[in-house]
C-alpha cells in the first residue's frame, strides 16, 4: 500500500483550556471531522498534485493531559520540554548560520561518455582547473566523443556548426517516409511514428526544447533501418558569434535541451574545426600574427640573454685581472665571490 505518514499535535493551553476548546470545537465531528481539518492544514491538494494520487487521512483523538501532567508533576498544563518559557519566546533569537551544504553535484548520474557505437569512454587526460583542449584542425581530432542520457534514449555530440542525435529506440525495419515523423523547428524537436501526427497515437521516441537556437531549413535527419539507429544533424544558429565573434567558447551548448542536466565543461575535447568560414580566416590571421610576434620576442629574449651572459663573462674577467694587478696572486672569480685568498699565487715578473 501507499506509504503512512503519522502526525503527533500537542497543544498548549491555559488552565481554561481555551485552546484546547476550539480545537475541539472543530472536531466536534469525531475523526471524520479531524481529517478533514488536517487535510486543509496540511494543503492536501497541493500534496496530492505532487504525489499524483489521492491522499487518505485516518486520525485518533487522545487526551493525554494526565500523562503529561504525571511526567512533569505539575498542576498546570504546560509542555516544559516542548516549549519555551513566555519570557524566552518573546526574546528575539539571535541568527544562527546554515549549515553547509553537504551534497556532491555528481553529473555521471544524469550521462556519461561513450564513443560512437556505445562503449564507455572516460577521459584519462582531463587537465586540472576545469580545462578542456581545443581543435581547430579535422586532421588533429581524436575520436567522436558523445554524451548518452541514462536512460539510454540517445546519445549527441556536438561541434562548433553542429549538433548530431543519435536516437536509440526506434526500432528497425521501419520505412522512413512512411512510418517516421521528424520535426524539426528553430528551438523544438519531436521524433515520433507518423500516426502521432495524424490521430494522436502511437509511439513518441524524442520530443524535447533545445539549449538554443538551430536553422532548421539547414538541418537534416537520416534512418537506418538495419540497426534502427535514426540520427539527426541540427545547423547551430550561432547567434553569439554575431556579438563576439573572436569568443568561440559562448557558441558550445551546455546541454541538448532545456530541461537536461548540464554538461561538465571538461569533460570532452572541443571541435572547432567547422567555425564559419569569415571567423575561421580570422582566427586562422589572428594565429599567424600572434606566432610572428612570439617568434619575435623569442628571438630578443635570446639576443638579450647572450648580451646578459657577456656583460657578465666581461665582468668576471675585469674582477680576476684587477686581482692579479693589487695583490699579484690569479684566483678565479668563484673563489673571489667566495672571499678566498691564496689558491694560486703567480708571481708577476717586471722587466
Amino acid at each position: 500500500g501507499p506509504p503512512a505518514v503519522g502526525l503527533e499535535i500537542h497543544l498548549q493551553a491555559s488552565t481554561s483550556l481555551k485552546l484546547a476548546q476550539e480545537f475541539a470545537k472543530g472536531t466536534a465531528g469525531g475523526p471524520e471531522s479531524c481529517a478533514t481539518l488536517l487535510y486543509e492544514l496540511t494543503d492536501g491538494n497541493a500534496v496530492e498534485q505532487e504525489l499524483g494520487r489521492d491522499v487518505a487521512i485516518s486520525t485518533e483523538l487522545l487526551d493525554i493531559t494526565e500523562t503529561i501532567r504525571a511526567q512533569q508533576k505539575a498542576d498546570d498544563f504546560e509542555f516544559s520540554y516542548l516549549v519555551c518559557e513566555t519570557a524566552e519566546r518573546d526574546e528575539p533569537k539571535e541568527s544562527e548560520p546554515s549549515r553547509p551544504k553537504t551534497e556532491i553535484e555528481l553529473p555521471y548520474k544524469m550521462y556519461r561518455l561513450v564513443h560512437a557505437d556505445g562503449s564507455p569512454c572516460e577521459r584519462a587526460d582531463k587537465h586540472g582547473f576545469a580545462m578542456s583542449r581545443v581543435y581547430y584542425s579535422k586532421t588533429e581530432l581524436p575520436d567522436e566523443v558523445y554524451v548518452e542520457l541514462c536512460d539510454s534514449s540517445l546519445r549527441w555530440r556536438q561541434s562548433s556548426d553542429e549538433v548530431k542525435i543519435i536516437l536509440l529506440r526506434v526500432p528497425a525495419g521501419l520505412r522512413a517516409s512512411r512510418d517516421l515523423h521528424v520535426q524539426i523547428l528553430p528551438d523544438y524537436v519531436k521524433c515520433a511514428t507518423r500516426n502521432v501526427a495524424r490521430s494522436g497515437e502511437g509511439e513518441v521516441y524524442f520530443e524535447g526544447q533545445l539549449c538554443r537556437g538551430i536553422i532548421p531549413e539547414q538541418s537534416l535527419w537520416e534512418y537506418d533501418s538495419d540497426n534502427g539507429l535514426l540520427t539527426v544533424y541540427l545547423k547551430k544558429m550561432n547567434l553569439e558569434l554575431l556579438s563576439t565573434s573572436h569568443q568561440h567558447a559562448n557558441m558550445w551548448w551546455p546541454r541538448l535541451c532545456a530541461d537536461h542536466a548540464e554538461i561538465q565543461w571538461d569533460d570532452y575535447e572541443k571541435d572547432y574545426s567547422d567555425l564559419p568560414e569569415p571567423i575561421m580566416r580570422q582566427h586562422e590571421k589572428n594565429e599567424l600574427q600572434s606566432k610572428i610576434l612570439n617568434n619575435l620576442e623569442y628571438k630578443e629574449r635570446l639576443k638579450n640573454e647572450s648580451l646578459q651572459e657577456a656583460d657578465e663573462v666581461r665582468r668576471r674577467m675585469r674582477q680576476e685581472r684587477l686581482h692579479e694587478m693589487r695583490t699579484g696572486e690569479r684566483l678565479s672569480w668563484v673563489d673571489l665571490s667566495q672571499g678566498k685568498t691564496g689558491r694560486s699565487k703567480v708571481t708577476i715578473r717586471r722587466g
